[in-house]
């Protein structure tokens, strides 16, 4: 080709007219045109025909040993199997289901514990050994299984199970009738969206979706909401979420959760008291909010391990166009809390765990920022705990 390249450009310059060779390098230029858009032109057969890469992750130990796996998939080589036979046994029986392979959990996984541009689609065909677009639908297969558990993994304990754990907050941290502790988080955006971008940006100099988190004293997530945008404070999420508006489904006479200063009291809410502006807070009051950041530290702890697990809920690299690109990322951040919960139990290495931010903004509200309530549970628990171990 580079020779009737020459020729042709000989002819230029000696201004020869031949038809004849300028048909000919059309038609070559229009042949190599073609063959330069298959992604494949340059490769070896033998690099396409090649071992998948996946299969040595699972089953060459002396290629990955226990703790590289632990690393490159946030999991057990061990706990994968337990994962994959959960999510392949719940709905075997079901007509439209189709059992999730190794290689499809596999690259979700790789997915949400990657962190940056390490989580693109090449990145991941070029590690696993398969097409780009192959990654793509994987993790779309591999999400939709693992969203099938949510009933089963992230629901509200009954009536039992609440008196079971109120009983152990009770026991290990003084409150009674505590069902558990709630926190807001921010789950920052890589990109600024384009629809309403201006409502996501945080307080924190960036774009962010918000999300409201409840978990019990075992860190397992018992209740979450999401899609809301970064600007919106926690108390506006909490008292617009199902679990405040229609607390009759969620909660008995007496029972209550915890949180910290930037919830409004309530008689299903008992946050810490709000420090005056330019005042100390009363000896009696600092006691009670040092007693209530002890078990409040579990939600702490759960969002941490949430996202030192699945490193891909630090940075989202999820451009907002539409409203079904907010249904996505959700699904993403739910997907996370399933496998949350289902992994409970498996080991988390403490470098992943990042250190939880103290919320002083929180703590420096004026009264006219959130609407005050009577409180009278949160004087109620307050003057229990006083009397009890003061």
């Amino acid at each position: 080709m580079s020779k009737r390249q020459h020729f042709r450009e000989i002819r230029l310059l000696e201004s020869a007219d031949d038809q004849w060779e300028d048909d000919l390098d059309i038609y070559y230029f229009m042949k190599l045109s073609k063959a330069l858009q298959s992604r494949y032109i340059f490769r070896p057969t033998s690099n396409r025909m090649r071992t998948p890469m996946w299969k040595h992750y699972l089953h060459n130990l002396e290629m990955v040993n226990e703790g590289e796996f632990l690393c490159l998939f946030r999991l057990q080589r061990a706990t994968f199997y337990s994962l994959l036979h959960i999510v392949n046994e719940h709905e075997r029986d079901a007509t439209d289901y189709q059992p999730l392979q190794e290689v499809h959990l596999l690259v979700l996984l790789k997915y949400l514990g990657t962190c940056g541009n390490d989580s693109s689609a090449v990145k991941l065909a070029l590690l696993f050994g398969i097409g780009y677009g192959t990654v793509l639908n994987y993790i779309r297969l591999a999400m939709k299984a693992i969203l099938r558990l949510k009933a089963e993994t992230v629901f509200w304990p009954g009536e039992e199970e609440r008196i079971h754990i109120s009983t152990r907050i009770l026991s290990d941290y003084g409150f009674p009738n505590c069902v558990g502790i709630v926190d807001g988080t921010l789950f920052p955006l890589e990109f600024k969206p384009r629809l309403n971008g201006e409502d996501y940006f945080t307080r924190k100099g960036g774009y962010a979706v918000h999300s409201l988190i409840i978990c019990d004293d075992q860190v397992r997530i018992r209740g979450i909401t999401l899609g809301w945008a970064g600007s919106v404070h926690d108390n506006c999420v909490w008292l617009r979420s199902s679990y405040n508006q229609t607390r009759c489904e969620f909660f008995r006479p007496k029972e209550y959760l915890l949180g910290d200063s930037a919830f409004k009291p309530s008689c299903i809410m008992i946050p810490a008291f709000k420090k005056p502006f330019g005042q100390n807070l009363d000896p009696y009051k600092s006691f009670f909010n040092s007693k209530l950041a002890m078990p409040r530290i579990l939600s702490e702890h759960c969002i941490g391990r949430l996202k030192g697990r699945f490193q891909l809920l630090k940075r989202l690299r999820v451009l907002i166009r539409t409203r079904k690109d907010v249904k996505r990322l959700n699904r993403c951040i739910m997907t996370c809390a399933v496998l949350h919960n289902l992994l409970l139990h498996d080991k988390c290495s403490e470098g992943w765990m990042e250190e939880s931010e103290q919320d002083a903004f929180d703590d420096f509200l004026n009264d006219e920022d959130i609407e005050q309530d009577t409180g009278d549970r949160r004087d109620s628990i307050f003057s229990y705990l006083c009397e009890r171990f003061r």
